[in-house]
């Protein structure tokens, strides 16, 4: 019986404790488990207790949980397309296949323009994420209206595909902000 359990255990740090090593052979690791006694227990044996066999379905505190249970997502303004709500929150109008690009917002619906600050390169830089299609149309475009809303500035403009970011260095944001949500961003 002994050593049918210790064939059947497969649990390293329980054999360790019956003191099966590789310096330990077998017969003594026999004679730990039958002082410990547990070669008189049964195998596969379980017992339930009466009370848990029973299971009560009520439904009466449900609207007490679901209070407690988070939202999956941020749901939409309820307004019309192109509205803008008393927060500056503007609804966005255009859809895929408008433009040969498409920006989309983040999880609480902003457009997702950010600014960088890399201190030890004493420079701010501008990041729109989230561009899907012709990501390199969109960049000179943002390059152009740059250029047009700043002349005495040199616009550098970076365009990584894979990552779908536009990079510009400066601090630009509110303008790209302007620009996309007047496209319909």
């Amino acid at each position: 019986m002994a050593f049918e359990i210790i064939t059947r255990l497969a649990n390293k740090p329980l054999m360790r404790q019956l003191g099966v090593c590789r310096n330990i052979s077998l017969y003594t690791a026999v004679n730990n488990v039958k002082s410990l006694g547990i070669d008189r227990k049964p195998l596969g044996e379980v017992t339930i207790p009466e009370t848990r066999k029973k299971i009560d379905v009520s439904t009466a505190e449900w609207h007490f949980v679901e209070r407690l249970i988070s939202d999956s997502a941020i749901p939409k303004p309820p307004c019309p397309p192109g509205e803008v709500t008393p927060s500056g929150y503007v609804v966005p109008t255009a859809k895929f296949g408008d433009y040969p690009y498409h920006v989309s917002r983040n999880v609480a619906h902003m457009l997702r323009v950010y600014l960088k600050h890399q201190p030890k390169l004493q420079r701010y830089v501008t990041y729109l994420r989230g561009v899907e299609g012709d990501i390199f149309l969109l960049g000179e475009e943002i390059r152009m209206l740059l250029t047009k809303l700043h002349p005495n500035s040199i616009i550098r403009v970076r365009v990584h595909e894979p990552h779908q970011v536009i990079q510009v260095k400066g601090d630009y944001v509110n303008d790209i902000k302007e620009y996309l949500l007047k496209k319909g961003f």
